[in-house]
């Protein structure tokens, strides 16, 4: 820990704190959260390990094989977007989330309904919690996905009930429109199938974050994850995920107890920093296990590190968090997070 503490460690102290933060975890918010980071909290939390217990059968009926997945794959650059999905009439952009070997992106439906659009990387199967993998051609023949043969299987990745819609958005490569949210608002086949229809994937756009941070020792950046927002709404929350191992599929980091979700968020529920027990470089902080928030570090933003590590290290690693001078303004966002 000693070793992981002194890599963090930065001389310079926290920029200033300018004015209030952290606007309402959005209604929307509990699904992708829970996605990334377990179940329940108010951002990724990685402390929740989420194993349930799911049929063996395949949606089409047949038996599905154990999990058997190459040792890597080539893979996707998790600092590059590559991900999009076009305008569908009736949904929102929500929010994405980015690693190795797969890329997500999540609409939220009218009032209460959401989806999720996420396309594996050639060469790598998609699994269920089970740890089977998926057999797209098991299921029920569906009309095509931008010319490419798709499936409706009845189970989603994350839950053995559902309709999920898989399609070859290139050779060798899957990518999956699932449910999300209560079955009452859950979109109907149609939706999805236009959904599946608007996404595409291509060379892909570089991140940018409005924050820089040390890669904590013997881990490496696995994904990142961003609440998508029109640009003239000032709410952010993006952040960073770093694990020993490559997440082989969403929703998974909340199981690995080793990770560190590293991120910044402005708007007003950070603003009222409830739970605040401590001092951190002269801010306001809240620390408890799992999770260190440091309140009005600078222009409206706060830093909050999640993990299965003790408070000294999350203490640690969010000290060595360093915003921009100017985060609410994006233009001083940086490509190069990673120091």
């Amino acid at each position: 820990m000693e070793r992981l503490i002194e890599s963090l460690r930065d001389d310079d102290p926290l920029p200033p704190s300018t004015v209030d933060i952290w606007q309402a975890v959005r209604a929307g918010r509990r699904r992708i959260r829970a996605r990334w980071a377990g179940v329940g909290t108010v951002v990724l939390v990685v402390l929740a390990v989420v194993i349930p217990v799911l049929s063996q059968t395949a949606t089409g009926g047949m038996p599905l094989e154990p999990a058997n997945r190459p040792a890597s794959a080539p893979g996707f650059d998790p600092l590059r977007k590559v991900i999009s999905v076009g305008e569908v009439p009736g949904t929102t952009p929500y929010s994405y989330g980015t690693a190795k070997y797969w890329q997500q992106y999540t609409l939220t439906i009218g009032t209460s309904g959401a989806a999720q659009a996420i396309v594996y990387a050639p060469g790598w199967p998609a699994t269920y919690l089970s740890g089977s993998v998926v057999q797209p051609e098991t299921g029920t023949q569906a009309e095509p996905v931008a010319g490419r043969q798709a499936y409706w299987l009845n189970r989603t990745l994350d839950s053995d009930t559902g309709a999920m819609l898989a399609w070859e958005w290139t050779d060798g490569a899957w990518a999956f429109v699932q449910p999300q949210g209560p079955e009452e608002t859950q979109p109907d086949k149609e939706m999805m199938h236009r959904i599946a229809s608007a996404v595409r994937v291509d060379g892909g756009t570089q991140l940018a974050m409005p924050f820089t941070v040390p890669v904590p020792a013997g881990h490496h950046l696995v994904g990142t994850t961003t609440m998508t927002r029109p640009h003239n709404d000032p709410y952010v929350r993006t952040g960073l995920l770093f694990d020993t191992e490559d997440l082989g599929d969403p929703g998974r980091f909340a199981t690995t107890q080793r990770g560190f979700n590293v991120a910044v968020e402005n708007g007003w529920k950070m603003g009222q920093k409830a739970g605040t027990n401590e001092q951190v470089d002269g801010h306001e902080a809240r620390v408890v296990d799992g999770q260190v928030q440091i309140f009005d570090v600078a222009d409206g933003f706060a830093i909050d590190v999640q993990g299965a590590a003790d408070k000294e290290t999350l203490r640690a690693v969010a000290r060595s968090v360093q915003l921009s001078k100017t985060p609410s303004d994006w233009s001083t966002w940086v490509t190069q997070p990673l120091r």
